[in-house]
């Protein structure tokens, strides 16, 4: 064999004997590290011995390059900076040949029985990898700065070392998760998605575990060993007859006979499928969530901290030493997100958010539209809101939210009743079945009325069951904003405040006959009073097996509703019962103002002025009301200020209380006669307190 190049002092690669170290190359330009020919045929096949002699010949005008991978069976770690020098000297790396670079150094290990690709920058310093589909420029070749590449360490010095299980560790951290346990049809290398790198080694450590065994002790051993790797491949759901194909070349080779080696790969199949290996089984039904700190578990909805987690699972530890949660995390062995987040528009689990990792907690309710006779349901929807016009927007409320999940109306429903048991509730169930239960929330007064709004998270449709959030401007206001606004801040105990999405959609529900303060031009509410009265125990008992055996005929029946005249980011219609509920919430000053304009009682008139208004409101029994409140009411009414005028005592505040939008553009003048003209009681009276 050739000797390499040994000294500082070689100024030219010696590309025969790095082939005669078994490595395959090919020739670079000199002082380049980019080829200028194809050289991927060399990944799977060594240049001849001519083209070696040919390449050799070149001298000083090349450079050599090192394939990495199986065919030269030769795994690189390429450190180009002092920070990953530091991160490898920590690990106290076996002596392996090493060649300096004009950064750094090459390591050169020996390729493990299972393929790693190229990476690069390991733990965000200048480390890269060399591996399979790689190479590396070799010693005696010349660097664009000038820098001669030269052995640090020789192969005469040590023999190349294998690859030490601290850089497996850390290739296994760094690995990016694929989330689907997969097998790719490899010969020696076994994916296994997040993870590969783990299995893999398990796998060399069995088979080394195999060649060593002692005559007598083999078939005992490739027993042992297989049964490992089923209780793991169980576990990870891999096809067993791919890993055991890997386990009978081996055990060929120690002498076992094939018909014996089949009968004990089952033996352990069979025993594997029993047993899988349980802390691997945990680590793929959990996840850790970083924001919070915590390991959840979407089967089961539990969260759990770090340290209750290991003690949890306590005895599931594998052979490495630490807590568990400690091991999985760091190891790279249980999928990791940055935080909840809910996304109707994508599948369940983990997703990517600007260029972060996310747990979607949105779940498809998976109902399937069955043809089929809906009457059972139109019946109940015309028993409970028999108006036509109010049931035909309350079914397009429905089908549109259903249809359209994670888009917000700009309104909520209030459905309102006399009495009990009249099929409120039974709406919204339905309703919250097409949703899927788990994207909905039932609430109360209290939780709504709290500081905490957990309910408004990861929610499609909140309904409320008994409106009872008391009176004024100040509750209607904050019920506008829930129902209207696209993001809501969350406050949950023990976690900080935060902004997140709001799709939730508001139902509201209560038997009261004024359960809400409303606004007189309110454009947040569609109000229904339904009449209906309570039926029999025995209707609702069919009616409620009906529905909850043939979801699929009522998905059909809302998927196949057309939206006329409906505007989802409109307006809701007015109704009778909303008309009923805007008077009731009318203040005490409005309603009276209401009833003066309807009469016009002297000293009222078409225009007049503010003492006008207070002096007749005087003789309804009102006390004094302020300017603010006074002016205020009476626009919510449609009067309209008219400025001040030049009357007959002086200037005046004229206001138009009927016909505002002519006195508007009235005349002065004809202001001044409107508001003279009519007065038929002495002067005194006009200025009464």
């Amino acid at each position: 064999m050739g000797n390499p190049n040994t000294t500082n002092a070689a100024a030219t690669p010696d590309f025969q004997a790095l082939s005669d170290l078994g490595f395959s190359v090919f020739i670079l330009p000199r002082g380049k590290k980019v080829p200028n020919m194809p050289w991927k045929a060399f990944q799977s096949k060594r240049p001849t011995e001519q083209q070696v002699q040919d390449w050799q010949g070149a001298g000083a005008e090349a450079n050599v390059a090192i394939v990495t991978g199986a065919i030269s069976d030769l795994f690189v770690l390429d450190v180009d900076s002092p920070e990953a020098q530091a991160l490898l000297d920590e690990m106290n790396l076996p002596k392996t040949p090493t060649v300096r670079t004009a950064k750094g150094r090459h390591y050169l290990f020996r390729n493990p029985p299972f393929e790693l690709r190229n990476k690069v920058r390991l733990k965000g310093v200048e480390l890269d990898v060399r591996g399979e589909g790689g190479y590396i420029v070799g010693p005696g070749s010349q660097h664009p700065t000038g820098f001669i590449y030269h052995w640090e360490v020789t192969p005469d010095d040590c023999d190349f070392a294998a690859l030490p299980s601290e850089v497996l560790d850390l290739l296994q951290q760094d690995a990016s998760p694929t989330g689907v346990v997969t097998q790719t049809g490899r010969t020696k290398y076994l994916e296994a998605g997040k993870y590969s790198f783990w299995f893999n080694r398990q796998v060399t450590e069995q088979l080394t575990a195999l060649r060593d065994a002692k005559d007598g002790a083999r078939n005992d051993t490739l027993f042992r060993v297989a049964v490992q790797l089923a209780n793991h491949s169980a576990a990870l759901e891999l096809d067993w007859a791919t890993v055991a194909a890997t386990l009978r070349p081996a055990a060929l080779a120690v002498g076992l006979s094939g018909g014996e080696i089949d009968a004990t790969l089952q033996s352990a199949w069979d025993r594997g499928q029993q047993s899988p290996t349980e802390w691997l089984v945990v680590a793929r039904q959990w996840l850790y969530v970083a924001t919070p700190d915590r390991f959840w578990s979407p089967s089961a909805n539990q969260e759990l901290k770090p340290e209750a987690f290991s003690r949890q699972f306590a005895e599931l530890k594998p052979h490495e030493t630490g807590k568990l949660a400690n091991f999985l995390t760091g190891a790279g062995l249980i999928d990791k997100v940055l935080d909840f987040r809910f996304e109707p528009s994508q599948p369940r689990g983990v997703i990517t958010h600007k260029g972060e990792r996310f747990f979607n907690t949105y779940k498809d309710p998976g109902i399937e539209a069955v043809e089929g006779d809906w009457t059972p349901l139109t019946e109940f929807l015309e028993y409970l809101v028999p108006d036509k016009f109010e049931r035909d927007h309350l079914i397009q409320m429905i089908a549109w939210t259903v249809r359209n999940p994670g888009q917000k109306l700009s309104y909520a429903l209030l459905l309102q009743s006399k009495e009990h048991g009249v099929g409120k509730s039974t709406l919204i169930d339905i309703w919250r079945s097409l949703l899927g239960f788990e994207n909905t929330r039932m609430t109360n007064s209290e939780e709504m009325d709290s500081p905490y709004q957990s309910y408004l998270e990861n929610t499609l449709l909140v309904a409320l069951e008994e409106l009872n959030l008391g009176s004024g401007i100040a509750v209607y206001n904050r019920l506008k904003a829930l129902i209207t606004s696209p993001t809501a801040v969350i406050n949950v105990k023990y976690r900080p405040q935060r902004e997140v999405p709001n799709y939730a959609n508001f139902v509201f529900l209560s038997n009261l006959e004024a359960p809400i303060f409303i606004e007189q031009n309110d454009r947040r509410f569609f109000v229904i009073d339904t009449p209906a009265e309570r039926r029999s125990s025995d209707y609702w008992n069919d009616f409620y097996k009906w529905w909850q055996a043939n979801l699929g005929i009522v998905k059909a029946y809302f998927d196949q509703i057309a939206f006329v005249d409906f505007e989802p980011k409109g307006h809701p219609p007015m109704t009778p019962a909303k008309e009923r509920l805007m008077q009731q919430s009318e203040t005490p000053l409005v309603q009276n103002l209401r009833e003066l304009l309807e009469d016009m009682p002297f000293p009222l008139r078409e225009v007049c002025t503010l003492d006008d208004i207070r002096q007749a409101l005087k003789k309804k029994g009102m006390r004094w009301e302020t300017p603010k409140r006074l002016i205020a009411a009476l626009k919510s009414l449609d009067c309209q200020p008219l400025g001040q005028s030049r009357v007959s005592i002086g200037k005046a505040s004229l206001w138009a209380l009927q016909r505002a939008s002519y006195w508007e553009s009235a005349s002065d003048e004809a202001k001044r006669e409107a508001y003279e003209g009519i007065i038929t009681e002495p002067p005194e009276l006009e200025g009464a307190a």
